[in-house]
């Protein structure tokens, strides 16, 4: 064995030991490969075989019984294998564990991961895997090869019933081992801890020093002589090399421009593959890694493309499958350098740290493990089935002066869709920094059902510095309506009486007691219609005596205790909506009160003329806490607003924050393939002509932006489309947390937070050190993340 590969024997001895042992005393986590690889091979713990139809009896099922649990275990499947893996059974049913289907693991409840809207998963790819579900009063989080994978408000407290723990049962081919059944609930150090990584084919353990007087190594005679057709590259380093070197390089020696390569390019990462010239992959990923400071690049091959990360997190995909046995005749792998028959080439000034060949294709959660960079662990707040709604959407975070956590979200009560739809606006309360969260309240209810239930939607919140009065907007609109069939009206007359049409279409006015001119109806504050005290109808829904407008409602909620309780909804409509203006809603998610006491909430609006997804953004304000409110600038303010229909300067959802310099900053969904970006110096009057940031990619997707300081600014946003496993072809995702420390005008710091579906979002700063971010998966799931600043700051991607 080269003396600089790390020794593959096997150090676990089963996790049944770990656990009897008590799991204390664990101490400061080591660094991955300061130590031996470990795995748990058939020599350290026993291997029960799955096989189609067969069970085996593998746990205690009253350890899972209690009001925190985790059940834990290693698996391999083979491709196409479906059912049971290990679950607790009550009765003969499933009431806990995990099963397998094309590739996804499932928890009961159509719950799985990764879920629909995500890209394809291969979890039955014939490699190792370990799982954790661990459940405690909040709901239950789902670990994958040691790192946070996806979770649920779902506690399945049917584990109470459970007579046996299984293993097998349906058509599954493989094998289980290592299974724990333990009455708490594990941290995710402690996981982390306990699943160990595959052991790679080949590991150098450093540092070597690399220059380009030091001659290359080759140590492709350590993988052996079968060189993998799949599997991952990794490599570790520091350098301040600005020019094109290689990190990590196999080659032919004897061919001209033949190796497949992990590279530096004055900072930015080069990643190829090329045989004799000719380039079946290559891509550039703009940042700077060439900083001095220490930073891992993995690439992970397999039959389903190639996915590249640094530090851990996920950076570029391509669908280039072929790895280093599709070299065709490779005969070196050198580190720092490449050789090819002119020579060495490409030669690094730096240091390698440590680096290593897998054949196995290792999942985001495996490089995030071995690049010692854990992913944040998110907590639903909001998913299907939650409080007995069919789906949330849509998330508004906001941090009150007392500290206490306040996360609302569109309830979906019948499907997922937008308006039409019935949607009501629910809450969820946390009082420790989002640890632990308050069961869902819903905070404004609407009448109705289905496709035709009236719907509030996309919520904004707002504190008043000197009164405490914490403030809600939301759009509303009466059943059967929506943003495409909303009419040219503020349904108001100019006393700001709100108007009312019978079924002859004769129109009448609300007056604020209730009753309705020229009729001997009286109309409830939420609604309803009555006739001699008689219950006849609603005018938010359709197919009564009365109606309200089809078009486009704000109205506003507030609370005095700290969003324990909620007013009854205060509709503004009248006090910001032109009459020509079709559609006018929030920028859901962000809202501020200036340094001048001004509050501002993001808006936007379309016209009788405007073409589908061609509007405006804007603000409207309050200067008296909240009471009155009106209709601020516009980035646009320079059209004519009343006609405008120019898709060149559409600006859709926008996302507002103010510096220490006073400026006001508005970031803008658009129809261009760039994020704008705007100005005000004069809260929110007026505001500069919107300005694309060419580092910001936009995909028609809401963006959220946070002020933390001076003129920092962390921004959030979906920033890339791809095939979903629903059969959707553009799924929204990729979400980025990037940093700028200029007002916004370039963003030097970038970190992917999840690579694959993410779409709203909302943000607040729960300390100096710390960003409570509330996210979504669009139809699955809203989730709450603690992210330490430091991370994104790490982040060199541009």
């Amino acid at each position: 064995m080269n003396d600089m590969q790390l020794s593959r024997r096997t150090t676990l001895k089963g996790m049944a030991a770990v656990m009897a042992a008590g799991l204390v005393n664990w101490g400061p986590m080591p660094h991955a490969w300061a130590q031996e690889f470990t795995v748990a091979d058939d020599a350290a713990a026993e291997r029960i075989p799955l096989r189609p139809g067969q069970e085996t009896p593998v746990g205690d099922a009253a350890a899972l019984g209690g009001e925190s649990a985790t059940l834990l275990f290693r698996y391999q499947a083979e491709p196409g294998s479906t059912g049971p893996i290990v679950q607790a059974r009550a009765g003969g049913s499933a009431v806990f564990g995990v099963a397998i289907d094309r590739g996804h693991l499932e928890f009961g409840e159509q719950l799985r991961f990764p879920v629909a809207s995500d890209r394809p998963a291969h979890l039955d790819d014939g490699h190792p895997h370990w799982v954790a579900l661990v459940v405690d009063p909040q709901g239950t989080r789902v670990f994958l090869d040691g790192q946070y994978a996806h979770s649920t408000t779902r506690t399945y407290s049917e584990r109470a019933q459970a007579a046996t723990v299984m293993a097998g049962g349906g058509n599954v081919t493989g094998w289980v081992s290592d299974v724990v059944c333990t009455d708490r609930a594990l941290s995710p150090e402690e996981i982390s801890r306990m699943c160990t990584l595959p052991v790679p084919v080949g590991s150098w353990q450093g540092p070597f020093d690399v220059a380009p007087r030091v001659p290359l190594v080759n140590r492709l005679p350590d993988l052996g002589e079968q060189l993998p057709t799949e599997g991952t590259l990794f490599v570790e380093f520091t350098t301040v090399d600005r020019g094109v070197v290689s990190l990590m390089s196999v080659g032919d020696s004897r061919a001209d421009a033949t190796d497949l390569t992990l590279a530096l390019n004055d900072g930015a990462l080069v990643v190829e593959h090329r045989t004799r010239g000719r380039f079946a992959m290559k891509f550039t990923v703009a940042g700077d890694w060439a900083d001095g400071e220490r930073h891992s690049v993995a690439m992970s091959t397999s039959p389903h493309g190639s996915i590249v990360y640094v530090d851990g997190s996920e950076v570029e995909r391509h669908s280039h499958s072929s790895f280093i046995a599709g070299l065709g005749g490779a005969t070196g792998l050198w580190l720092g350098g490449n050789t090819d028959n002119h020579g060495e080439e490409w030669k690094l000034t730096g240091t390698i740290h440590r680096a290593a060949v897998f054949q196995q294709p290792l999942l985001w959660q495996q490089v995030a493990q071995l690049a010692e960079q854990p992913i944040a662990v998110s907590r639903a707040l909001f998913d299907r089935g939650y409080g007995g709604s069919a789906s949330y959407r849509i998330p508004t975070l906001l941090r009150t002066q007392a500290g206490t956590l306040l996360a609302c979200a569109d309830q979906r009560t019948a499907s997922p869709y937008d308006s039409p739809n019935h949607i009501q606006t629910a809450v969820r309360r946390s009082e420790d920094g989002g640890h632990t969260w308050e069961d869902v309240q819903v905070a404004i209810t609407q009448p109705g059902s289905g496709r035709s239930g009236a719907s509030v939607i996309d919520t904004c919140l707002v504190q008043d510095r000197d009164s405490g009065r914490i403030i809600m907007i939301v759009d509303r609109f009466p059943g059967g309506g929506g943003q495409a069939n909303s009419r040219a009206t503020t349904g108001y007359d100019a006393q700001g009486r709100k108007l009312l049409t019978d079924t002859k279409g004769t129109v009448y006015t609300l007056q604020a007691d209730g009753t309705v001119d020229g009729t001997d109806f009286i109309v409830d504050t939420d609604g309803t219609i009555r006739r001699d005290g008689v219950e006849v109808g609603n005018i938010h829904l359709p197919g009564g005596p009365l109606s309200e407008e089809r078009t486009a409602y704000m109205v506003m909620v507030s609370s005095m205790d700290d969003g324990r309780t909620w007013s009854e909804p205060v509709d503004i409509t009248h006090q910001v909506k032109q009459p020509w203006m079709r559609f006018l809603g929030t920028g859901p998610g962000s809202a501020l009160q200036t340094t001048s006491g001004r509050m501002l909430v993001p808006v936007y609006f379309n016209n009788a003329r405007s073409s589908a997804n061609v509007y405006s953004a804007g603000v409207i304000f309050s200067d008296d806490g909240g009471i009155n409110w009106n209709l601020g600038g516009s980035p646009n303010g320079d059209l004519d607003l009343e006609t405008f229909n120019d898709r060149r300067r559409a600006a859709h959802e926008a996302t507002i924050a103010q510096t220490a310099d006073g400026t006001i900053h508005m970031f803008m969904r658009n129809l261009g393939p760039h994020v704008l970006h705007s100005t005000s110096d004069d809260d929110g009057d007026t505001w500069t002509v919107p300005v694309a940031l060419t580092q910001v990619p936009e995909i028609f997707s809401q963006p959220n932006v946070l002020a933390i300081g001076g003129n920092q600014l962390v921004f959030s946003n979906a920033s890339k489309r791809f095939p979903g496993d629903s059969g959707r072809s553009r799924e929204r995702g990729r979400g980025v947390l990037r940093y700028s420390d200029d007002g916004g005008r370039t963003f030097s710091r970038n970190r992917v937070f999840r690579p694959d579906t993410y779409v709203y979002s909302s943000m607040v700063l729960l300390d100096d050190s710390t960003i409570g971010l509330l996210w979504e998966m669009e139809w699955d799931g809203i989730y709450f993340a603690h992210v330490p600043i430091d991370w994104i700051l790490a982040g060199r991607m541009a």
